[in-house]
Parts: structure tokens; sequence; C-alpha cells
């Protein structure tokens, strides 16, 4: 049986693969809508979503 923080380690690497996939849709979007974002705008929405899901996973 899994410790309880390998489970948390497990976790926080799928939230954090989340957030990366959802940044990478969320961009690829905004290019084919003929807008795309700036790396550093790609950037702050990452940690935002990376941050999000992490408040998530505390509660």
């Amino acid at each position: 049986m899994a410790s309880s923080k390998d489970v948390l380690k497990r976790m926080s690497t799928i939230l954090a693969n989340a957030a990366r996939q959802d940044a990478l849709d969320w961009y690829e979007r905004n290019r084919r809508a003929g807008k795309p974002p700036s790396v550093d705008q790609a950037a702050i929405y990452t940690e935002k979503r990376s941050n999000s899901g992490n408040e998530e996973a505390r509660v």
C-alpha cells in the first residue's frame, strides 16, 4: 500500500501535468483564433492555473 506521502506526491504531479496541458490547450485555442499570446502571458496563465489546482488539493 502506498504511503500518504507517495499519494500526495503523485496527486501533485497529476495536478501539475493537468495545469500544463490546460495551458497548452489555452495557447493553441488563442493561436488558432489568430491572437497568439506571448510566452509571458502563457507563463502567467500556467502559474495561475497551477496555483489554483494546488489550493484545491489542499482543501
